[in-house]
């Protein structure tokens, strides 16, 4: 009887032998077998220095965790120097770690089942996994075409490991730096440098979250208003996704109000911008627009929300000047400043409504600082193209009273408000303010007593409401 050949076993070969059962030469960084049929090897991708060590009960280390050991040389030579020194593992178990790695789904990989560390590496995995992996892993055909995929994955198979939220908010950092930081240069940044909002403020907001989730709230914002009035179902998405990052914000950023300091500053009056911006923006996206919403009232909520984070700027205000936020904060026109006739004019009749209808000297005098707001507010208006405190100035200078008075529906208060809603309607090209001008007059005409509607005579021509 002819004695049997003698032949050494492949217990190092590469995967692909492996599922096709054949013998692999072991040669690295690629097999005879591979290279011959031209597939990529799996010995070519043990460069990395990690051996894998599954979790099997059955095994001596009889672990439910699996370990990665670190080598310092290649993985191309398994009897390298290089590997002494780490704790023995028997090379089957090796092969199989690295193929069940391989086929472990994306699934397992969002919910946690294991965890990954370079330094110390350990892979934490539920052993169930594993195995689940290596029944599908050896339900593969074998199939020597070049094109076919070696660890038997169908590309329907692998699915994508970020998850829907990194996903959403990722989408809105490219939206904001590509469209929503220049609408915030166009609106507010007189010297006009795009790279403030779309560069620097980004830097700041990796530092600060408060002023990240307020950059991820303002651009879902953006794509809300920018959002076909027919689409309702994209426009309440990003409405809601709009809320929930700019709540976020505001949970984080209150802190900070309790304890100014010069180092926050800059993130904090960034902040304080953002607010300005979606304090307008929110009010025309439904359900806070609505058919039979009050213009009023919403545009005192508008100006409350701009008036409670005012004081961020007051605190020094100089220090903001000279430093990266110069762009925005204008000086304030010279007291002597001559507006145009027509303004001038309304002016004087709000000041002789004022000596008609108000008794008491203290509400007078009010009424009177209100007013001359109202003349520097339009000043900054005529005087600037873009700067944030065309719209902010009446709001942060004028006292809480005269607020109160709105609210309850006081002619004069309305009256001035009127006018100052004039500048709004200069600004109705930029997406955050269109609609406002218009309707605020408007629903100040119909509110006001006949008698009253020569002081917003100017307000009406303006807004071509006549």
């Amino acid at each position: 009887m002819a004695q049997r050949r003698f032949h050494k076993k492949s217990r190092h070969g590469c995967s692909q032998c492996k599922h096709n059962r054949t013998k692999c030469d072991e040669n690295s960084p690629t097999c005879g077998r591979c290279e011959r049929i031209g597939l990529v090897c799996s010995l070519a991708s043990q460069s990395s220095g990690l051996i894998f060590i599954p979790a099997n009960p059955a095994e001596p280390e009889n672990s439910s965790n699996t370990t990665i050991a670190t080598t310092s040389s290649s993985r191309g030579n398994h009897h390298s120097s290089g590997n002494r020194g780490l704790s023995p593992v028997p090379r089957s178990s090796v092969v199989r770690a690295a193929n069940t790695f391989t086929s472990l789904s994306p699934h397992s990989l969002q919910n946690n089942s294991f965890g990954l560390t370079t330094t110390n590496a350990v892979l934490k995995s539920d052993s169930s996994s594993s195995t689940t992996a290596i029944n599908n892993n050896n339900n593969t055909t074998p199939n020597d075409s070049p094109n076919s995929n070696p660890d038997g994955l169908s590309a329907t198979s692998l699915a994508p490991v970020v998850t829907d939220i990194e996903r959403e908010r990722l989408k809105l950092m490219t939206h904001y730096t590509q469209h929503t930081a220049q609408s915030i240069t166009d609106f507010g940044v007189q010297t006009g440098d795009a790279s403030l909002w779309r560069d620097w403020v980004v830097e700041l907001a990796f530092e600060y979250d408060f002023l990240l989730y307020g950059l991820l709230g303002l651009s879902a914002l953006h794509l809300a208003l920018q959002c076909d009035s027919n689409d309702s179902i994209q426009k309440q998405h990003y409405t809601i996704l709009a809320i929930q990052h700019y709540d976020r914000g505001i949970a984080l950023f209150r802190p900070y109000l309790n304890d100014l300091d010069s180092a926050s500053q800059d993130s904090l009056f960034g902040f304080s911008v953002i607010v300005a911006l979606y304090s307008f923006g929110i009010q025309r996206v439904p359900p806070f627009l609505t058919s039979n919403s009050n213009s009023i009232a919403r545009l005192h909520q508008a100006l409350s929300l701009l008036r409670s984070s005012s004081h961020i700027a007051k605190k020094d205000f100089e220090a903001l000047r000279r430093g990266r936020w110069s762009g925005m904060l204008v000086p304030l026109p010279d007291s002597h400043y001559k507006l145009p006739q027509a303004m001038e004019d309304m002016l004087i009749k709000l000041g002789q409504y004022t000596s008609k209808t108000i008794t008491t000297s203290t509400q007078q005098e009010m009424y009177m600082c209100c007013i001359e707001a109202l003349r520097i507010n339009l000043a900054l208006a005529v005087e600037y193209d873009r700067a944030q405190v065309r719209v902010s100035f009446l709001a942060v200078a004028t006292p809480d009273e005269f607020w109160s008075m709105v609210c309850i529906g006081e002619p004069l208060a309305l009256a001035i408000l009127a006018n100052f809603a004039v500048i709004l309607y200069w600004l109705r090209q930029t997406i955050w303010l269109q609609g406002w001008g218009r309707e605020t007059v408007e629903a100040v005409r119909e509110a006001l007593p006949v008698e009253w509607h020569d002081c917003i005579a100017w307000a009406v021509q303006e807004t071509e409401l006549s």
